[in-house]
């Protein structure tokens, strides 16, 4: 199923846009302003549900508009970027194309998209050049589903929780399921994408193969 970037004028976010202008003077107020009603609960090591998380740690990381770093962490359960401040745990806001650049070298984006007759949006990890005509991303989700019991009812008060990372292609505004075959990759570019394959020994299925596949493609 092809799923649509929508284009960022189609959205309202000036109010939180503005915030961030280039000509606006950035300091830590501006930051706290942008996540000061999100104040969440007082933290402590106990209060976090190790299933809402690929990784429980906060790690430091800037968002680009702003010259302050926090360190933060992502609730994948609940597409959330949390950090701690003053002992409490916060939820950053988000804005269409929100860029959060990790230490570490990881990169998310806050994707505004319709799938199928749906708009949504969602944090994705970035893969590859995001100025490029061919972007890779990874879309990481976790799911809570809550047990029930033979009635209907949530007898055992227990929730089962389901991990996914998946790989998916921006191209031509619209974002993409990652295809499991040379050919179909044709929709995204004019070369010979099985030569290129074959000549650098690449494997559709991993994840770094893809990296420079879409690297190669974007030349």
């Amino acid at each position: 199923m092809k799923t649509v970037i929508i284009p960022l004028l189609l959205l309202t976010f000036n109010s939180v846009d503005a915030q961030i202008s280039s000509t606006a003077t950035v300091n830590e107020y501006n930051l706290q302003t942008l996540v000061a009603e999100l104040k969440q609960q007082k933290y402590t090591d106990g209060s976090t549900n190790k299933n809402e998380y690929f990784d429980v740690n906060f790690l430091p990381a800037s968002i680009d508009g702003f010259k302050e770093k926090e360190n933060f962490r992502y609730n994948a359960l609940l597409d959330d970027f949390e950090f701690l401040r003053d002992g409490y745990l916060y939820k950053m806001n988000k804005y269409s194309d929100q860029i959060i650049r990790f230490d570490n070298g990881k990169i998310y984006k806050y994707v505004n998209f319709i799938e199928g007759s749906v708009v949504s949006s969602r944090y994705l990890q970035v893969l590859t050049p995001m100025d490029a005509k061919i972007v890779l991303y990874k879309k990481l989700t976790i799911d809570g589903i809550d047990g029930l019991g033979a009635s209907g009812l949530n007898a055992s008060n227990k929730t089962s929780y389901y991990k996914q990372d998946k790989l998916q292609i921006g191209f031509d505004d619209k974002l993409f399921n990652v295809p499991k075959s040379t050919k179909k990759f044709g929709e995204f570019t004019d070369k010979n994408v099985a030569e290129i394959v074959n000549n650098n020994k690449l494997n559709l299925k991993k994840e770094q193969d893809l990296i420079l596949l879409i690297e190669l493609l974007n030349k």
